[in-house]
């Protein structure tokens, strides 16, 4: 995880927190008030899919899809007929990343997620990324992966 330290002094020493701890101590209030620079920000630095997922929760995917600057390049269903989403991102670096949005089939919660293969054009090779190999059936949070002619079992988060 990438640890953005933000230093402060507390009863005169010098304390040092990651954005994790710092969106996860905020209230929603604070948060929803935070400017489009700060929350992008704190999206950018943090890889926790849970606090991403509860920052967007809070703030609203609308708004959360435009602080990243997101565009849908490709859409599809998965294997349980969840729709996924693959969108580009354009930092302020310029620099292309790969989002994508996913369907958890058990609660029915949204998540981002920004897969290993940055080159991915479909949703599908995005997904299978993240596994680093290829699904070859899916049932519920299970997903079955070919290895060598045998089948093995691989836990899909």
């Amino acid at each position: 995880m990438n640890k953005i330290p933000v230093a402060f002094l507390f009863d005169g020493e010098w304390w040092s927190l990651d954005m994790t701890t710092i969106l996860n101590l905020m209230s929603e209030e604070r948060i929803k008030n935070l400017s489009d620079r700060d929350l992008k920000f704190a999206l950018r630095t943090n890889n926790n899919l849970e606090i991403q997922r509860k920052v967007r929760e809070i703030i609203g995917l609308e708004r959360y899809l435009k602080i990243l600057n997101a565009k849908v390049i490709h859409e599809e269903l998965d294997a349980v007929g969840n729709p996924m989403k693959l969108y580009e991102i354009n930092d302020t670096q310029n620099v292309k990343t790969i989002l994508l949005e996913v369907v958890c089939p058990s609660t029915g919660r949204i998540y981002h997620m920004y897969p290993p293969n940055q080159e991915a054009k479909t949703c599908s090779e995005a997904k299978e990324s993240t596994f680093s190999k290829k699904i070859t059936y899916r049932h519920g949070d299970v997903g079955i992966a070919k290895r060598h002619g045998d089948n093995e079992l691989i836990i899909e988060t």
